[in-house]
């Protein structure tokens, strides 16, 4: 993931565009993610007030917390739960999608089969 200009200087959809590269990441099992300018990015999504791209910055938040550190995981429950309250409230369908999303690949993760039955298969 390369980029070109400081975060403080990208518009809406170039850091649409960086998430969503964040998320297929995620998505492709890939390690090598950038805490640091995830956070970067969340602060700017932020300060220019989307509060879609902060759900999904706080989602993705979530679950490279839990990677980094796996005794962590209540932390990355709050953090998710947190993201789908404002995805919920600000009505976007992707953001809401991909915290559960998310969410489903921890419950994966942490062998809570019970709650991903819930999540998908209900």
């Amino acid at each position: 993931m390369k980029i070109e200009k400081s975060v403080e200087k990208l518009s809406y959809s170039e850091l649409k565009g960086l998430l969503i590269e964040f998320y297929n990441l995620i998505c492709e099992e890939k390690t090598n993610i950038d805490f640091n300018k995830l956070n970067e990015i969340h602060k700017q999504t932020i300060a220019i007030r989307a509060f879609d791209l902060v759900s999904i910055a706080m989602s993705l938040i979530g679950y490279t917390q839990l990677k980094k550190e796996p005794d962590r995981y209540y932390k990355a429950l709050c953090t998710l739960n947190d993201a789908k309250y404002l995805a919920t409230s600000c009505g976007s369908d992707l953001a809401i999608k991909i915290n559960l999303h998310i969410l489903a690949i921890i419950e994966f993760i942490e062998k809570n089969y019970n709650i991903f039955q819930l999540l998908f298969l209900d």
